[in-house]
């Protein structure tokens, strides 16, 4: 290796430098200054003030030019370095144009980690990192401070740097003239080659360690000496530029430095930025800045942004193309579908995410078209694809004198090689000379020196080959090399500066051209070559050209067995030689999307190197650091060789210790290419747990692969859910449980076996937080149950030793899984069930062996704490957990019984009963003496559950617990056992204990089984027995249904203990018909005594009461005591017995029959009757019931009655009832009151057949009984049915009865109705009003006389009438009080008396029944009769009516009624006859006698009917001054006004009234006045003016006084015009037709400002655009952009004129529109008031022949 001399670097030029430019600068500026000095004195003196005396004013002309001199040049050297700038700002415009037009704009992913706003984040120090989707561009344009830009070759640095000093360099003006910062554009390979020149001319010291005392080489000496684009302009200036931090150094490359030198630049660099004011921009890639630390310090302390360019996503790929064909012209024949459909189906997948590798297709894809674009899918083919392109474009523009595109790859692809053999990786300094290397007479450069010096140049820096000196490439000699350097150039592949440096256009192209000069190396198959070991002791330099050289190959493979080879061989590098093999193999991969696969299969050797070196440790790390150099340096292909053997064992490993920021990006890609491919299941599955390795470097892409979206998998996201359970970090929990809440179940059983993986000492925590939660989210529940799941797994036992949980995590868990149990999460019910059965699952781990820790009790104990819980709920749950966790729990809940709180010993007696564990039983045979009642229900429940094995231990509680309570409940427990406990029992009677035998007797009578017969029968022979225990055997003898006990219960009746007798009693009667026969035979004993009395209550005790069988035994007797006790026991029993007694009234033995009827006889009413009444349905014992009804009236009758509504029975009782007399009369008020008709007609029938069957004065007793049922006043259908008997069926006999009950006030209204109806009948008619005229002179009669009387009305009024002037006043007063109230068909009679003048007592009478009669009762029938065509009804009506009236005048005014009546019958009639009538009789009266009522009826309704008020015009000036009261009343309705305003306008027509019409303009409509504003004012002038018009008061005289009156020129003077017939029409439509006109004139003129203003509009749009182009071209030429904007605001403001005069127009369109519309307003009023007017003269006219009619 060469030896290179090692130089220190200064940051700035020498001194010496910068005083050999000042001098220079100096005279020019003052050669300048003084041409211009001349120039203006010349013109200064000969021009205006020495034309002819120059000489003698030569003194003073130098005195004039001398300070011009100064000030000319002292200007020249003010603007020489903004004019400099100006110069060097143009040629960097023009250099970097091409740059600038092949840029198109790309968003990548970047990492940017900038400076903290201290002033702004006073809490946050150093830096601030986050990821921005951005372009490059754009970060250097924004970026204040320095900036480092890191990212693999290809990935638009260089394009971003040269495009933005484009940019900057178009603003000439603001950057000479302003403090703004210049871009110089700073290639650092050039730079390297500076620096690798500046160290071969500088001599090296003999004395060892000491350095020659010359300037030192730095980046601004370099800058100053280089032949950058227009740095020549600036040179003078750039050492002051530099030291006033004018500068913005853009550093592209750093990785192109030398690495000899790359220690010193980059100190330099750091020491600039740091030291100076000046802005550094620097591209490098990631690993020359790690292997800076000077840069990472420079970033850390915050004076620096780092910025990292990561490859593009699919997305920004997609972007990119689409924008890129959109910008292409219509010959383009892709889409960017098809384009993204060819990156997406091949390896261009991966290569496609380098912005250049794009480029580069988007450059050929087209031409190549989708087929064959598929087929360039490695970088090696891409490449030579796009070089092809460029060589066969130029060769076009050659034609025939271009050279063979063969032989530029070849000569360049040898030059490009041995600059890499040089250490120089894509540029190389010649030693051109100045003349050279510049263009010469003719503008060409001479390509022919420099073609010298590079054949100079590659004789001393040799091309090498790959291979062993037998593979060395034998080079033809080139036809013409300056021809092919010319060639190359035009090209666009290399660039030769004038200082001779000759570069190629990107890194990328001069390593393909290495691969190229590679691959012509081997022209026959590669396993018969040996490949240089000079390629591997840097591998790392050698990695992108040999993975290029790879894709080149048709078998990558066969190169990958070449240095697989050569590390077996070689085992000092074998690692070196592994690794370019797996950069080869990974050429080869393809994604699973790719349409043409390449199997991958290993050679030998590789597979043999890579087996041995995963498994070893040290080689594997190694081996990595190998990987990582390899991939930094441009061979990412070895990362992909790694994942076809991802399965393999140790490779995983090793993938762990590789890039922790590019592996796991290239593994998210693989993964999200093949999850959904089940062919790479099982690399899935390796990938996940691979990623997850890589911990926290990984979580937040797998987390945001994890969430939802369109374009991710089920299966994508589930892998990704498991790379976060893989990671082992805390990052990865919060995800984690936030997808269990996914929507999909799926991913949500993902997370939770993620969370698994990732163990409680991570998760613990948080899961226990997030239990606590208890939003009402949609998936909290589910978050809740995972979480279970979860602890539950930590907690297995299998899986006990792999999580290692404390005792102390384990209670934590446990407090926070029990609180689930309660209410608080009843909202989530099988979240409850989980976590009971996690803790069923806990409390269940009991171990027989136990345990130090014996957590299962720790879980019982929970459970336990909750059992004094009030939540029911928690208590629900915990009980159903520890009757499931069962047999552990028991000791823990044996201790809790003897709990002071009845609550906990409830709920543990509930969970042992489902436990039944016999350890329980003796403890809960002590609990038969708890207190509190719910404890001792449940020890109940338990020990039934605990049978039969708790049977003895509750006997033995009976008989020998102290206390007797217990000993009852314990036999209560046994009586709920049920048959177990029978034999027990009964063994246990033999053991006689005092008190507690009976407890054991209980339990047997409870059980009922047969079996304790015997022993029972037994114990109750023994001599001493207790008197309870007796009963208790009594008691349970008797549920046996067996005849073994009856003669022990019939001994012990005998008794003389009452309880015990009594107890037999109830016994034997319970018994039945197993005792019956025993009874009975009791029963037959001579004398009554107690043992008899006994069975006769247990024989009526029975149920069912045997009544047949002991009427069987009475017919089947064995002694007469026996019978006469039976009928003892019949008679006794009462209701029961009646109906069997009843039943056998016709017994076949006469015996029978009579004690029979010695037994009912001796039994109640009450208890026969009804017995009686159901006999009743058998014919045969009809009449023997009937008799024996009869006996028992008082209970008999109501029920009878009730019953006539029957069919079957009702006839029968009906002939019945008769024979009880008149005490059935009151009784039948209820028959005949029955809603049924059939009930009523019985009872009715009853009635009649009752009075029937009397005569004579008996007859008529009964008949006025019937009378007096009316009182107390009788139900309707009752009083009917009366009402009905008496008028029809009993017509012949009742007046009498009628008559009488005048006398009685209580009855005189149903007998009046009575009357009415007896009156009704024609051959009644006269004999019953004659009766009741006779009536009236009987004082005691008088009053119900006269009821009846005026009930019926006009029947009666001549006999009435002609009682009123009769002798007796009592009579006389009654008559006339009865027509009276007779009203309407008394008027006759009225009218005749009224009309007889001979007979005047009458004719007062008369009058005076008239007058008393009620107004509203008679004036329908007057009126009526007033409108009736009969003369002589006409003259009644209107004598009475004026009788009335008068009579009425001499009272107060509020007692008048006819006259009120009779308007409102006009307000409301519609007849107009009827109402002329009413009308006239009203006018009779006089005005005096209803002028008052009339107006008060027009102030209550002034809109009633018309005719009504025509009457106020027929009366008189009294009448009309009190209408004008009304009208000039404030307070009076503006509508009754108006009504007056008619009136008296029509009459007197006083001012007041025609001070409206005066002023009637004031009222109506205007001009802008949209109605009328006072419409009631104007009511009442209108209707005034009609009155005029119609009464003839203004008539065409006094019209035409009024049109005449000039003083008045208001609306009343065109009212005058019209009603004289004035025609308006015609101005109207004149009117009409100019607004026409100028409405269409303005329609025309705002059409023609809109068409001025669009085109106004338009030009402004135009000169927009011009601006803008002006702005492109020119770089804002300030003055163009000044006139342009004038421009604009000039049309801008004659638009604003047009604007305002098209808004004036349309102003006064509007108002002449207003004006329009009010003349039509006004021409409609005029046109109504006009059509009014004529009906109103019409009116007039026809008026006086109304009043003729």
């Amino acid at each position: 290796m060469k030896q290179v001399q090692k130089i220190d670097i200064p940051l700035v030029t020498s001194g010496g430098q910068r005083s050999a430019i000042t001098p220079q600068r100096i005279l020019l500026c003052s050669l300048v200054g003084l041409g211009i000095t001349c120039l203006l004195t010349v013109i200064l003196v000969f021009g205006i003030l020495f034309p002819f005396h120059l000489l003698s004013q030569l003194t003073l002309i130098l005195i004039l030019a001398l300070p011009e001199l100064c000030i000319f040049t002292g200007l020249a050297l003010f603007l020489a370095r903004p004019l400099a700038i100006m110069r060097y700002l143009r040629a960097v415009h023009a250099a970097q144009k091409d740059y600038n037009d092949l840029y198109t704009p790309l968003t990548a992913l970047t990492n940017i980690r900038q400076t903290a706003d201290l002033a702004q984040l006073p809490e946050q120090h150093g830096t601030i990192q986050r990821d921005e989707q951005v372009s490059i561009l754009h970060l250097v344009e924004n970026q204040r401070s320095h900036l480092l830009v890191l990212g693999v070759p290809g990935a638009g640095k260089t394009m971003a740097l040269r495009v933005y000093q484009y940019i900057s360099s178009q603003k000439t003006f603001g950057l000479a003239l302003s403090r703004n910062k210049i871009p110089v554009y700073v290639p650092m390979k050039n730079y390297s080659l500076f620096l690798k020149q500046q160290q071969l001319s500088v001599p090296v010291s003999d004395d060892e360690g000491q350095q020659p005392a010359v300037d030192q080489p730095s980046l601004l000496s370099y800058i100053t000496q280089s032949d950058l684009p227009g740095v020549r302009q600036l040179r003078p200036y750039l050492a002051s530029l530099f030291t006033q931090g004018r500068l913005l150094l853009l550093c592209d490359g750093l990785n192109e430095i030398d690495s000899s030198y790359l220690p010193q630049v980059s100190s330099e660099l750091v020491e600039l930025m740091r030291g100076s004011q000046n802005r550094l921009v620097m591209t490098c890639r990631e690993v020359d800045y790690r292997e800076q630390p000077e840069f990472v310090q420079l970033v850390e302390d915050g004076q620096a942004a780092r910025v990292v360019v990561y490859p593009l996503q699919p997305e920004q790929v997609t972007e990119f193309v689409t924008r890129y064909v959109e910008k292409q012209d219509d010959q383009w024949q892709h889409s960017a579908e098809q384009i993204m459909t060819v990156i997406d189906r091949s390896r261009l997948r991966y290569h496609c995410t380098n912005p250049m590798m794009l480029f580069t297709l988007m450059g050929i894809i087209d031409k190549i078209g989708m087929e064959r674009g598929k087929q360039v899918d490695t970088r090696g083919r891409l490449l030579r694809e796009s070089v092809r392109q460029l060589l066969r474009q130029e060769i076009v523009k050659w034609g025939s004198g271009a050279p063979e595109e063969h032989e530029v790859v070849r000569f360049l692809s040898e030059v490009a090689c041995a600059a890499r053999w040089a250490q120089d990786r894509n540029a190389i300094q010649l030693s051109v000379s100045a003349a050279g290397a510049a263009n010469n007479a003719h503008g060409a450069r001479n390509f022919d020196e420099v073609r010298d010096e590079l054949k100079f140049w590659l004789d001393d820096h040799p091309a090498q080959s790959p291979f062993m000196s037998e593979g060395e490439l034998i080079n033809d000699p080139y036809d013409d090399s300056a021809l092919l350097l010319n060639f190359a150039q035009k090209a666009g592949l290399i660039e030769i500066s004038a200082d001779g440096v000759l570069s190629f256009r990107h890194e990328l192209i001069a390593e393909y051209l290495v691969a190229e000069y590679f691959a012509a190396c081997a022209p026959r198959s590669l396993a018969s070559l040996t490949i240089r070991e000079d390629l591997l002791e840097d591998v790392g330099r050698w990695s992108e050209p040999v993975a290029i050289w790879a894709g080149l190959l048709d078998n990558p493979l066969e190169l990958a067995e070449s240095f697989g080879l050569l590390g077996l061989n070689n085992q000092a590098y074998v690692l070196q030689a592994l690794t370019l093999g797996l950069v080869c193999v990974g050429v080869l991969w393809t994604p699973p999307q790719a349409e043409n696969q390449q199997r991958v299969v290993l050679p030998p050797s590789i597979e043999e190197a890579l087996s041995v070196a995963v498994r070893n440790k040290a080689a594997r790390e190694e081996l990595a650091l190998i990987f990582t150099h390899c991939a930094e340096e441009g061979g990412q292909e070895v990362y992909r060789s790694l994942l076809p053997l991802i399965t393999a064992e140790g490779v995983d490993e090793l993938l762990t210790l590789l890039d922790r920021t590019v592996v796991p990006d290239l593994l998210f890609t693989q993964l999200q290419d093949a999850v959904d491919d089940m062919a790479y299941e099982q690399q899935v599955k390796r990938i996940v747990r691979v990623l997850g390795r890589f911990g926290d470097t990984v979580v937040e892409r797998a987390v945001l692969l994890s969430l939802p979206a369109p374009e991710r998998s089920l299966r994508l996201r589930a892998a990704a859910v498991n790379t976060l359970g893989w990671t082992s970090e805390s990052s990865a929990v919060e995800p984690l449980i936030e997808r269990l809440r996914d929507s999909d179940i799926f991913i949500a059983q993902r997370s939770t076996n993620a969370l698994i993986r990732l163990g409680p000492q991570l998760i613990l925590n948080r899961a226990l937080e997030e239990l606590e939660q208890r939003n009402s989210g949609p998936f909290q529940e589910r978050v809740h149950q995972a979480l279970l799941t979860i602890l539950d797994r930590f907690l297995d036992e299998q899986e006990g030793t792999k999580y290692q949980m404390t005792l102390m995590q384990y209670q934590h868990i446990l407090e926070h899984v029990v609180p689930m149990l309660t209410s608080q999460y009843q909202g989530e019910p099988e979240t409850q069930q989980v976590a009971r059965e996690f803790l069923v699952r806990q409390g269940k781990s009991f171990s027989p062996t136990g345990g130090r820790e014996r957590r299962w009790e720790k879980a019982i104990d929970a459970l336990l704490g909750l059992l004094s819980s009030q939540d029911s709920s928690a208590v629900q749950h915990v009980v159903q957990a520890l009757q499931e966790i069962g047999s552990p729990a028991v000791p823990r809940l044996i201790e809790r019984l003897n709990n002071p709180s009845e609550v906990v010993r409830f709920r543990v007696v509930q969970i042992l009963s489902e436990a039944r564990d016999f350890r329980a039983l003796e403890p809960l045979l002590r609990l038969l003496g708890d207190p509190q009642a719910s404890v001792r229900q449940q020890v109940f429940q338990a020990l039934k559950i605990y049978a039969p094995e708790s049977i003895p231990g509750l006997i033995e509680r009976i008989l020998t617990d102290a206390d007797d309570v217990v000993a009852e409940r314990a036999s209560t427990v046994l009586e709920a056992i049920g048959e177990p406990v029978v034999e027990p029992v009964i063994d246990a009677l033999s053991t006689g204990v005092s008190g507690r035998t009976r407890f054991l007797v209980q339990i047997l009578e409870h059980l009922h089984d047969a079996r304790a017969i015997p022993a029972l029968i037994h114990l109750l022979e023994h001599p001493q027995l207790e008197q309870l225990v007796i009963i208790a055997i009594i008691r349970a003898l008797c549920q046996f249904q067996d005849v073994r006990v009856v003669k022990p219960l019939l001994q012990i009746l005998a008794m003389n203990n009452t309880m015990v007798y009594e107890a037999a009693i109830q016994g034997l009667s319970q018994l039945g018909m197993v005792a019956f026969e025993g009874l009975v035979l009791a029963l037959d004993t001579p004398n009554d005594n107690a043992v008899t009395q006994r069975v006769r209550r247990a024989l009526m005790m029975m149920t069912p009461f045997p009544g047949e069988a002991l009427i069987g035994r009475l017919e089947q007797r064995q002694s007469a005591a026996q019978a006469d006790q039976i009928v003892m026991v019949l008679r006794d029993k009462g209701r029961d017995a009646a109906p069997v007694l009843v039943q056998h009234l016709l017994h076949r033995d006469e015996s029978v029959r009579e004690y029979i009827q010695q037994a009912l006889e001796q039994m109640p009413g009450t208890t026969v009757v009804p017995a009686l009444l159901d006999a009743l349905y058998q014919p045969t014992t009809r009449n023997a019931v009937s008799t024996l009804l009869l006996k028992y009236p008082d209970a008999a009758i109501p029920p009878l009655v009730s019953l006539l509504g029957e069919h079957e029975r009702g006839p029968i009782i009906a002939d019945l009832l008769p024979r009880y007399g008149v005490t059935v009369l009151r009784p039948l008020v209820q028959g005949l009151n029955d809603q049924r008709a059939t009930a009523r007609e019985m009872a009715q029938r009853v009635v009649i057949t009752l009075v029937r069957q009397r005569q004579d004065r008996e007859q008529q007793e009964i008949v006025r009984e019937i009378v007096r049922l009316f009182h107390p006043t009788l139900p309707p259908y009752a009083r009917e049915s009366l009402l009905d008997l008496l008028s029809e069926t009993l017509s012949d006999i009742s007046i009498p009865a009628l008559l009488d009950g005048l006398e009685d006030a209580r009855l005189i209204e149903d007998v009046a109705e009575a009357f009415v109806r007896l009156a009704r009948k024609p051959a009644l008619q006269e004999s019953v009003l004659n009766r009741l005229v006779d009536a009236l002179f009987n004082e005691e009669q008088r009053r119900g006389a006269e009821i009846a009387l005026i009930r019926n009305g006009g029947l009666v009024v001549s006999r009435v009438g002609d009682l009123i002037v009769n002798s007796d006043p009592g009579v006389a007063k009654s008559a006339q009080f009865i027509l009276s109230e007779i009203g309407v068909p008394a008027l006759s009679f009225i009218w005749t008396a009224q009309s007889d003048r001979n007979n005047v007592p009458r004719r007062e009478a008369a009058m005076k029944v008239f007058r008393s009669m009620a107004p509203e009762v008679i004036k329908d029938e007057l009126v009526s009769l007033l409108v009736g065509d009969d003369r002589d009804d006409i003259a009644m009506a209107v004598s009475l009516l004026l009788e009335r009236i008068y009579e009425e005048s001499k009272l107060d005014y509020q007692e008048h009624v006819m006259v009120p009546e009779l308007i409102d019958f006009v307000e409301q009639s519609t007849a107009q006859e009827t109402n002329l009538r009413v009308m006239a009789l009203l006018l009779l009266l006089g005005e005096q006698a209803i002028i008052d009522h009339l107006v008060q009826s027009l102030i209550d309704n002034p809109q009633q009917r018309k005719q009504l008020i025509y009457l106020f015009l027929l009366l008189g000036s009294k009448t009309q001054h009190l209408l004008l009261e009304v009208f000039d009343d404030p307070e009076s309705p503006a509508a009754l006004r108006a009504e007056i305003a008619s009136v008296l306008s029509m009459t007197i027509a006083p001012e007041d009234v025609k001070e409206y019409v005066y002023h009637i303009d004031r009222y109506g409509i205007a001009n802008r006045r949209p109605g009328a504003p006072y419409p009631e004012e104007l009511s009442v002038a209108l209707r005034a003016l009609g009155g005029l018009l119609a009464s003839g008061q203004w008539d065409v005289r006094k019209l035409q006084e009024l049109r005449e009156d000039k003083t008045d020129e208001g609306a009343l003077h065109e009212v005058s015009n019209v009603l004289l017939g004035w025609r308006y029409e015609p101005q109207m439509a004149k009117l009409q037709q100019d607004i026409d006109v100028q409405r269409e004139t303005f329609k025309k003129e705002l059409l023609a400002s809109a068409m001025k203003m669009a085109e106004q509009q338009k030009t402004i749009s135009g000169l927009e655009e011009e601006l803008l182009k002006v702005r492109e071209e020119q770089g804002f030429n300030e003055d163009e952009i000044k006139k342009a904007i004038s421009d604009r605001d000039k049309l801008k403001n004659s638009v604003d004129q047009l604007t305002k005069e098209r808004n004036r127009l349309r102003i006064e369109f509007e108002q002449l529109k207003s004006v329009n519309e009010d003349l039509a307003e006004q021409y409609q009023t005029l046109h109504r008031q006009h059509t009014a007017s004529r009906n109103q003269g019409q009116g007039q006219a026809s008026s006086p022949s109304q009043r003729i009619r």
